[in-house]
């Protein structure tokens, strides 16, 4: 599978920082709560809303919280970067963040191949500093869905100047 990604500046240099090193943090496997959601997969909701199945069992808000189904979407199928094995006091921390962040955002939208056409979602991937001081990413995933917007400024990316985020596609 291909995929296309979109970047602010922010990500770029991140990305750039780590191009040659080699990728030390390869894991063997993933936390519990990754490994069950890319296990369980995508389901689709009577709604039409394609949900990762053991997150959206785990998920404390109904669509109906929601102004959409994108934003629902996009808050079901959030997952934390995993960071062990990461020194999260080291200068590359969250380079070494956004590389595994991004595997795991390749695996994710392969699984969706399985239901659905993986074209038609975006996925978000965020590095920055969390509210603890420590490095940390996220991802989220949504559908696009016709007559919405998407859940980010994917055309503004430069406007969250307080993160690195980039934006992939299956092409």
């Amino acid at each position: 599978m291909k995929f296309t990604t979109k970047t602010n500046s922010a990500m770029a240099a991140l990305i750039q920082r780590s191009e040659g090193e080699p990728d030390h943090l390869q894991q063997p496997e993933w936390p519990a709560e990754v490994s069950n959601a890319l296990e369980e997969g995508w389901v689709e909701r009577p709604s039409r809303a394609m949900v990762l199945n053991y997150i959206a069992r785990n998920f404390n808000h109904q669509e109906s919280d929601y102004f959409d189904l994108t934003a629902y979407e996009a808050s079901v199928n959030q997952i934390y970067v995993p960071d062990e094995g990461i020194d999260v006091t080291a200068d590359d921390a969250q380079a070494a963040l956004a590389r595994r962040g991004y595997r795991l955002v390749q695996e994710l939208l392969e699984r969706i191949d399985k239901v659905a056409d993986p074209r038609q979602f975006i996925a978000y991937l965020n590095v920055g500093i969390g509210y603890a001081g420590k490095p940390g990413a996220n991802i989220h995933i949504h559908k696009v869905h016709e007559g919405e917007r998407p859940w980010a400024r994917i055309d503004d990316l430069e406007g969250y100047a307080d993160e690195a985020v980039m934006v992939v596609r299956v092409a």
